[in-house]
């Protein structure tokens, strides 16, 4: 009984939030993923071809790898497990950049 009491003490309390809420839900676009561009005549094929091609499949994708991966060990064998998480996290995701920014995809909404 003295759930079901705050609960509606909660509803009647947040009344504007819950409808701005619903309405900005209701009125929210579509999501569609960002494709990899694959002609030079795509927007941005040329910066995506530097970053994701050359940089992060290359030596310089490489090196900053292997660098990440030394510092998540040193930082792991001191001790510093927030700082060893945060960096093999780091690395995982440069590994795996090009599957990043192509899921991560990017919200499109014409209202």
């Amino acid at each position: 009984m003295k759930t079901l009491q705050r609960t509606k003490q909660f509803l009647t309390k947040n009344q504007g939030i819950m409808a701005l809420s619903i309405i900005l839900i209701s009125i929210s676009g579509d999501a569609s993923a960002f494709t990899a561009p694959t002609n030079p005549a795509d927007f941005l094929y040329d910066a995506y071809d530097v970053v994701i091609n050359k940089l992060s499949k290359g030596g310089v994708g490489f090196a900053i790898g292997a660098a990440m991966t030394v510092a998540f060990v040193i930082a792991a064998v001191k001790g510093s497990y927030v700082i060893a998480i945060t960096t093999l996290v780091a690395t995982i995701i440069g590994a795996k950049l090009e599957d990043v920014t192509i899921s991560l995809g990017m919200l499109t909404s014409f209202i």
